[in-house]
């Protein structure tokens, strides 16, 4: 891929812009952005071409649009996009909004549509991928590029996103719960807090750790590590008296439902 547009260069669309410029110094960025101070810093720091105030030359020389901005913004840049989008496909990081509400807020003919989490920013965000039924084997090879610039991308029907929101999008805060948690329970039995959170950090890495490099699930693995009358089935005990498994699947379930009411 030689060039993307984008429009809206907050948070996510920066990301996107500093992953695909590590996997392609030479890509051409071009952007529209409301807020001064963001395009001002998409031109010094990414020597991207500001398009805020001609669309056209936007749409026009990217073979690829993101569109990056708020949901409620939607259809107002619909009403400037629809006379200029042409062929030229868009990516939507919208949250809450189908590709249908994209295609018909935009005039697009091929659409995906993404949802990444927070982590997009260190570019290990699960890229939730769904396309429109318009979309081509080119097109999908260039979205998923563009997925991978800021994590790990996994196609997913679009009845589907509420879920990946629910597990991903979402639970990127359940487990920053987890780690707060773990660091302050580590306090209360005498380490520092900042020690606690450290510990509960690496604790995590080298459980993921052993999960990827192995075939092994994690039920096999908590198996492992109780022995008999030992002090891990006694915090194990606890967790579950007190709804551990339980509570994580009722908030990825609470999280999924309120995606899929939001959506339109």
């Amino acid at each position: 891929m030689k060039s993307i547009g984008i429009v809206g260069f907050g948070n996510m669309g920066e990301a996107m812009v500093q992953g695909l410029r590590q996997r392609n110094p030479d890509i051409q960025v071009r952007f529209a952005e409301k807020f001064p101070a963001q395009a001002k810093k998409a031109v010094e720091t990414y020597g991207a071409i500001d398009c805020t105030k001609n669309l056209s030359d936007l749409v026009n020389n990217v073979e690829i649009l993101v569109l990056a901005i708020k949901p409620q913004d939607l259809v107002s840049l619909g009403v400037g996009l629809k006379p200029l989008l042409g062929q030229t496909p868009i990516i939507s990081i919208l949250a809450g909004k189908t590709i249908e509400s994209v295609i018909q807020a935009t005039g697009a003919t091929t659409v995906a549509r993404f949802m990444p989490s927070l982590a997009a920013s260190v570019q290990k965000a699960l890229v939730g991928v769904s396309f429109s039924d318009s979309a081509g084997s080119e097109f999908r090879e260039l979205a998923f590029d563009v997925a991978q610039s800021i994590g790990t991308a996994l196609e997913v029907q679009e009845s589907l996103m509420s879920a990946v929101t629910g597990v991903s999008g979402s639970g990127i805060a359940f487990a920053f719960a987890y780690l707060q948690a773990m660091a302050l329970a580590g306090t209360k039995v005498g380490i520092p807090y900042n020690s606690s959170l450290s510990v509960a950090m690496d604790v995590m890495e080298g459980a993921i750790s052993m999960i990827r490099s192995t075939t092994t699930n994690p039920v096999e693995y908590i198996s492992r590590v109780c022995s008999p009358a030992g002090t891990t089935i006694e915090g194990i005990t606890e967790l579950e008296k007190h709804g551990f498994s339980y509570s994580l699947i009722a908030a990825v379930e609470a999280a999924t439902r309120r995606s899929t009411e939001l959506e339109s």
